[in-house]
């Protein structure tokens, strides 16, 4: 009888056979398949959420960390202008939603609104503030941003034909009370330490609302608070981008100027 281990061609069908054998245990089963990509989705699942607000709490830090640094900006402009804030002169024309611009644009025959630097955009244009990056939000999501204005604020007087948008909202040189009403203008002034509001995050349009879920609130004492949006009030108020008029049928200027009622910009001023 011929010995079987001296047989080649059993020795080679042996190692196949175990080649084969191995090549099975090594691979994975459909189901194998589905049950590891059902744990990865799970996890997923879990982790997203706690990620996207810790994502969320430290754009809301680096947002108050700017609204600061405009407030210091602010008040080193106020104590070499007689307690005054930079003047807006968008806010004379009553363009509350405009108030986002840091500058004017050619838009208007008015030489008022010739193009040039206003509002915030001041601080940048007298080196009040050392970035105008810190005029941008990082939670930002819509097309104002520091990298789409970068060429703009190369600019050193603001003469730019278009208007270049911040991501926070001014609340301008004078009281919103005294602009609505019939008399005279009243200006703010940051001599007399009042609490009043000095800019929020964008209202321009929903768009421009920040952080979805809320906005920081700069007041003239240097603090700032962030305001909880409780049942999306705030973002359903705003007109969509380019709108007319918001849900409600008010006008974007309306609709900032109701807010600004609404949260008290001029209290303690």
């Amino acid at each position: 009888m011929a010995d079987p281990t001296c047989n080649p061609t059993g020795f080679q069908a042996r190692s196949e056979g175990r080649h084969e054998a191995c090549l099975r245990r090594r691979a994975f089963s459909m189901v194998e398949l589905l049950v590891v990509l059902a744990v990865v989705m799970a996890l997923i699942g879990i982790l997203l959420p706690g990620l996207q607000s810790a994502r969320r709490t430290a754009y809301g830090v680096i947002c108050g960390a700017n609204q600061r640094q405009i407030g210091i900006g602010l008040l080193l402009w106020s104590e070499d202008h007689s307690g005054h804030l930079p003047e807006s002169l968008l806010q004379d024309n009553n363009e509350f939603a405009e108030m986002m611009a840091v500058t004017t644009g050619a838009t208007g025959e008015d030489s008022r609104t010739t193009a040039q630097y206003d509002g915030l955009g001041r601080l940048w244009e007298y080196r009040y503030i050392d970035t105008p990056q810190c005029l941008h939000c990082p939670a930002h999501h819509h097309k104002h941003t520091f990298e789409a204005n970068v060429p703009d604020y190369g600019s050193l007087v603001g003469d730019t034909p278009n208007r270049v948008y911040a991501n926070y909202q001014y609340t301008g040189h004078c009281t919103l009370e005294s602009c609505l009403g019939e008399g005279g203008r009243v200006p703010r002034n940051m001599a007399r330490g009042g609490r009043f509001v000095l800019l929020t995050d964008g209202l321009r349009s929903r768009e421009d609302f920040n952080h979805d879920v809320g906005m920081n609130v700069l007041f003239a004492d240097g603090s700032y608070e962030w305001r909880a949006d409780v049942g999306n009030a705030i973002a359903k108020a705003l007109p969509f981008d380019g709108a007319e008029s918001s849900s409600d049928g008010f006008s974007p200027n309306e609709a900032v100027s109701n807010i600004w009622q609404l949260i008290g910009i001029d209290q303690n001023n």
